[in-house]
């Protein structure tokens, strides 16, 4: 083979190996992109449903009848349901867990209020075996029942006693 036979063979296998290599490249990050955008998209998808619905159960607590509020926590927990089915690292098995445990909790308070003591133990087993998910160290149903009412006394949508006294 002559020089210039050996010059051309070594770009051309340097070029094919540079392409090669930035194919490649691209590819993966075609697929961490990709993957970018599934997790952005479930987490989009998960935000979307549990705001939604718990907005509506905030407006269903505060004015609505038990009745309605009763269905509205009841749409609460398929929404969580249906968000489970969106894996992402956002809202995550504890957070999803901790959502429905406080879901239980009110539907069981609802219902001891209706005089349905059967029904709102069952809910409140429920928010006690669902509590085992949420990483929290007290399970009791005093427990979960004083997180649920401080939540709502000081919650997320509710205004706390300290910023309406200084109005």
């Amino acid at each position: 083979m002559n020089r210039r036979k050996k010059i051309i063979f070594l770009i051309g296998t340097h070029l094919l190996a540079v392409g090669i290599g930035s194919g490649a490249a691209f590819w993966w990050f075609g697929l961490q992109a990709e993957q970018v955008l599934k997790e952005g998209n479930a987490m989009m998808t998960q935000v979307a449903i549990i705001s939604r619905y718990s907005l509506f159960l905030d407006a269903q607590r505060a004015n609505a009848s038990p009745q309605d509020y009763r269905e509205a926590l009841k749409r609460f927990l398929a929404a969580v349901d249906e968000a489970a089915k969106q894996p992402s690292s956002f809202l995550d098995e504890k957070i999803l867990a901790s959502d429905k445990v406080l879901t239980y909790e009110r539907l069981a308070r609802l219902e001891r209020g209706a005089g349905n003591g059967k029904v709102a133990d069952d809910y409140m087993k429920s928010a006690v075996e669902m509590c085992g998910n949420t990483g929290w160290k007290d399970c009791s149903p005093e427990n979960i029942s004083r997180v649920a009412k401080k939540l709502e006394e000081y919650g997320f949508s509710s205004k706390s006693k300290d910023s309406t006294s200084k109005k």
